[in-house]
């Protein structure tokens, strides 16, 4: 991952954005750089979608088949919190340890 990878809307309706991704059937070479399309199927955002590339396979204890970690400013760490700290030093706000959109349920097209 890279701190400059921020997502950045289309439209009302379309954004572009990165993700980390844990895909059934799909090996680490053929996720690496993939897209998807994501179709938000709850809250707010139910009906919009998302095109993401994805910069990583995750991994961890969180990361399910079919997951995405979607990048988004200050949403946190997740379950890896020292490569930040590392590379930027300790006086960086990075929100909360797997500041997750609690809820969030999306539809995802290859």
């Amino acid at each position: 991952m890279c701190a400059d990878q921020v997502p950045w809307a289309i439209n009302d309706n379309l954004a572009y954005g990165f993700a980390a991704a844990s895909v059934i059937g799909a090996s680490e070479d053929t996720l690496a750089c993939a897209c998807f399309r994501l179709t938000f199927t709850s809250t707010s955002i139910k009906g919009k979608q998302m095109i993401v590339q994805i910069t990583n396979t995750g991994g961890g204890t969180h990361m399910t088949n079919n997951a995405f970690d979607l990048a988004l400013p200050a949403s946190g760490f997740g379950e890896f919190t020292e490569g930040c700290p590392s590379e930027f030093g300790s006086g960086y706000s990075w929100g909360q340890t797997y500041g997750d959109l609690v809820g969030m349920k999306m539809l995802i097209i290859h």
